[in-house]
């Protein structure tokens, strides 16, 4: 695995096999790896954020999931290409016949739909399950006991990085990512961007269409571009 550093950010050349490959390399409970589906916000928020930045520091594995990291990592002479969170973790969820999963975030509901929809297409074995507004130490101590494999976590950057960093040593999991929205997407609560937006790179666009609140990130992602030249 490369690891490339620029604009004071760390990011991974890594494939999904690598990190699947990564949760049948050891067995321990107690050595949570962490993905961080890193964008430019999370990037430019990072500048002044000294938790998110060593949590993307200290991570197993950062991957590009917003376009605009791959365009500055192009800029720095690195060729990356974007690896959405979504997909990753659907990628895991299709070799998911040994392994178990806790899905922690999103409203009431929303995670169950998510998971009645997923398993028209993947076999996967589900241990736990909260919602996105649980207290955390309630919500821990669950995840804990659970026995999981696979933790996904869908409560937003970098909310959702910051609570699998400070709690790596309690979760007790082989492998932790966040995933932003994705249960809303597998519930069919929100829409994912159409293909032809994602090939060219304007899922972003797609995102603040349907939630203005989306512009104020869309801000940091734009000054991250700005600065990291």
């Amino acid at each position: 695995m490369e690891s490339y550093f620029f604009c004071g950010i760390r990011v991974d050349k890594v494939d999904f096999a690598e990190i699947y490959n990564s949760i049948q390399a050891d067995a321990s409970l107690y050595a949570t790896k962490q993905v961080i589906t890193l964008n430019p916000e999370m990037a430019y928020e990072s500048r002044t954020n000294s938790a998110l930045k060593q949590a993307i520091h200290d991570a197993t594995f950062v991957i590009p999931d917003g376009i605009g990291i791959v365009a500055a990592a192009k800029r720095k002479g690195y060729t990356l290409e974007r690896q959405p969170g979504i997909e990753l973790a659907e990628y895991i969820l299709s070799k998911g016949e040994k392994l178990s999963f806790f899905f922690y975030g999103a409203t009431p509901g929303v995670a169950e739909r998510a998971i009645k929809n997923l398993k028209k297409r993947y076999t996967f074995n589900v241990v736990g399950i909260e919602n996105g507004y649980a207290k955390e130490e309630e919500t821990l101590e669950k995840i804990s006991k659970s026995g999981a494999d696979v933790l996904l976590v869908a409560t937003g950057s970098p909310k959702q990085d910051l609570f699998i960093y400070r709690n790596k040593p309690e979760l007790g999991v082989k492998l932790a990512l966040g995933i932003g929205g994705s249960f809303d997407v597998w519930a069919g609560v929100k829409k994912r961007a159409p293909k032809l937006m994602r090939d060219l790179h304007l899922e972003w666009l797609w995102r603040a269409g349907l939630d203005p609140k989306r512009w104020r990130r869309l801000m940091k992602a734009f000054q991250f571009n700005v600065t990291c030249r």
